[in-house]
């Protein structure tokens, strides 16, 4: 937002921070700078195989799922279950976040994960061994 009441000749010149900035800019243009600087310092990467329209549509769905849609969590035995519903506009981007990351994330670290559609969004349940209860609690759905 740009206030008429700011006086831009008394702005003086900030010297660059002597720690990077690790995330310059808007959030999803900075992951995708942070991810093809990842991509380049491996010399292994074919970069012909690699999605990055893909990657910016996710994150978009996950920034307006985050912003957007309404979590319930829910205690179930061995874990947690959310209820993740929005606006017809928010469904596409709230399906689409959950299916990929039960898809992705199903497994690792002993964690279960399953999603399924629902009426306005998807249900995604999260299974974990009894040492991560507290942690899967905490983290809700968004992490």
């Amino acid at each position: 937002m740009h206030h008429n009441t700011m006086n831009h000749s008394a702005v003086t010149t900030i010297e660059a921070p002597s720690v990077p900035v690790s995330e310059p800019g808007q959030g999803t243009f900075a992951a995708i700078a942070e991810n093809v600087t990842q991509l380049e310092s491996n010399p292994g990467t074919n970069l012909n195989t690699i999605d990055i329209s893909g990657l910016r549509e996710h994150l978009r769905d996950m920034d307006v799922v985050t912003i957007d849609a309404v979590v319930e969590a829910k205690e179930i035995g061995g874990g947690m279950q959310f209820t993740v519903i929005g606006a017809a506009d928010v469904t596409p981007s709230i399906r689409r976040m959950t299916f990929a990351h039960a898809a992705v994330m199903d497994g690792i670290t002993d964690w279960k994960y399953t999603a399924q559609k629902i009426e306005g969004g998807a249900l995604a349940t999260v299974i974990v061994p009894p040492r991560d209860k507290a942690k899967i609690k905490a983290l809700v759905f968004l992490a």
